[in-house]
């Protein structure tokens, strides 16, 4: 780690930082956001662990890879069951074909499973998908867009083969995605063709690449801690740091050890200083394509409280890709935060995105960055579906 600092209590890291912090008084707390919301109830104990999932066409010859579910009437057994399997956009997948619309892929439990089991009510089935072709076209063809009908408590042939709302591609948004829908009244107990107990619908053109069934809404989250690998990399889980090396450009920075954490550190001349970070492309999160996200940032005052507020008073914020227009839209602010007096040590805060557009409109393709004043200290950065339930210092 190039400028590393060893924590010899928090001040005295501090002094090591040099220019940094020289000549500090303490000030007043100067304006910014409100703390984030507590996060919404955690998922029942257990439920994390209720999870099967089938990929298809990934495996040795083109054969499915299955965790705990399985396809029935595959390879055209099924007259309503038309599809091909081929890549598409690097990934492989089963495409759905006509004549007519809507086409079926039959899915099963394992009757082994611990998710079939339980025998949830509440269920979480999770599609990533793509529009193999123009979106007119697959609206064209019968409008039934892409939906799961699943073995429910509802009675009778309905209750058989119960609707989900469907899905339809969006022009000018290509690529893979996902969406998951949340069953209430799931029973599944194999009624469907096949003894299957869910089936996707969807018209032709339509590609599957996997279908997750879960207990729990799963996990839409991406994570990068500054510093914190071997040789002082930085540690990503779906999101990463672009336009990096300290002093490229308008994103100056230090790498160190503040506090027991390691820590990208904002430096001078200028301000503010940014963190560009971009999503992973084959990340859950940026295939939900969500316009609400979450940005949790665990950050702390690498100085008195006095010298931050005294350069410019611009505090740490989030500036973000919108679906707002223009130059604004690409770096779109959040309200800034700022340290307290009396207030040391490393701390979380949540802004909420409520008109996300991550399309990598900002320098260096990033999706967001951090924005703040010389002084302030980065160890990590979150995005979620959800608010988090973190504590601060």
């Amino acid at each position: 780690m190039s400028g590393t600092v060893r924590s010899r209590g928090f001040w005295g890291a501090i002094a090591a930082l040099g220019p940094i912090v020289a000549g500090l008084a303490l000030a007043p707390l100067g304006a910014g956001g409100v703390p984030g919301r507590a996060a919404p109830p955690a998922p029942r104990p257990g439920t994390q662990a209720l999870v099967a999932a089938i990929t298809f066409a990934a495996g040795k010859n083109g054969a499915n890879i299955d965790r705990g579910l399985q396809q029935v009437l595959a390879g055209g057994r099924a007259q309503d069951s038309r599809y091909t399997c081929r890549r598409w956009d690097g990934r492989s997948a089963e495409i759905f074909t006509g004549p007519g619309s809507p086409s079926y892929i039959y899915l099963r439990l394992d009757r082994r499973s611990r998710l079939f089991l339980a025998r949830p009510k509440v269920l979480y089935v999770t599609v990533t998908w793509a529009a193999a072709g123009p979106p007119t076209a697959l609206l064209a063809r019968g409008g039934c867009g892409l939906a799961v009908q699943y073995n429910s408590t509802f009675p009778g042939l309905a209750g058989t083969y119960r609707n989900t709302p469907a899905i339809y591609p969006k022009a000018g948004e290509a690529g893979w995605q996902t969406y998951t829908w949340k069953l209430q009244d799931a029973h599944l107990t194999g009624r469907q063709n096949g003894n299957a107990d869910l089936r996707l619908a969807g018209a032709p053109g339509f590609a599957v690449h996997q279908v997750t069934v879960s207990a729990a809404p799963p996990a839409v989250t991406a994570v990068i801690t500054f510093a914190t690998g071997r040789g002082g990399v930085n540690i990503g889980h779906g999101l990463h740091q672009v336009m990096a090396g300290g002093q490229v450009g308008d994103s100056r920075y230090a790498c160190c050890t503040l506090d027991g954490k390691t820590a990208e550190v904002l430096l001078g001349p200028g301000i503010p200083s940014y963190i560009y970070l971009r999503l992973g492309h084959d990340s859950r999160l940026f295939l939900s394509r969500l316009k609400v996200l979450y940005v949790t940032v665990t950050w702390a005052a690498a100085g008195p409280p006095t010298a931050l507020l005294a350069r410019g008073s611009c505090g740490l914020a989030v500036q973000y890709n919108s679906t707002f227009p223009g130059l604004a839209g690409t770096y779109r602010n959040t309200p800034a935060i700022y340290p307290k007096a009396g207030e040391a040590g490393w701390q979380t805060y949540t802004w909420k995105l409520q008109d996300a557009h991550l399309t990598g409109r900002q320098n260096g393709n990033a999706d967001l960055r951090l924005a703040g004043a010389p002084g302030f200290a980065v160890h990590q950065v979150m995005l979620g579906a959800l608010a988090l339930r973190r504590r601060g210092h």
